[in-house]
């Protein structure tokens, strides 16, 4: 259970540094500097979904 809960944190933690960047960068950068940006972040959140099933096959 422990190690579950670490996990959820740990992911939480991404997320959030994730959209603190994307809104960094939309308000200093220009718009094409936010599309490769927002190309980056759905490609992680991807990466990340993949990364939960994983995670959760492992504690079945």
């Amino acid at each position: 259970m422990k190690k579950i809960i670490n996990f959820v944190k740990d992911f939480w933690l991404v997320i959030l540094g994730f959209i603190v960047l994307y809104a960094i960068a939309f308000f200093i950068f220009d718009h094409f500097f936010v599309q490769i940006v927002s190309t980056l972040v759905i490609g992680s959140l991807v990466l990340a979904i993949i990364y939960i099933f994983i995670a959760i096959i492992n504690f079945l």
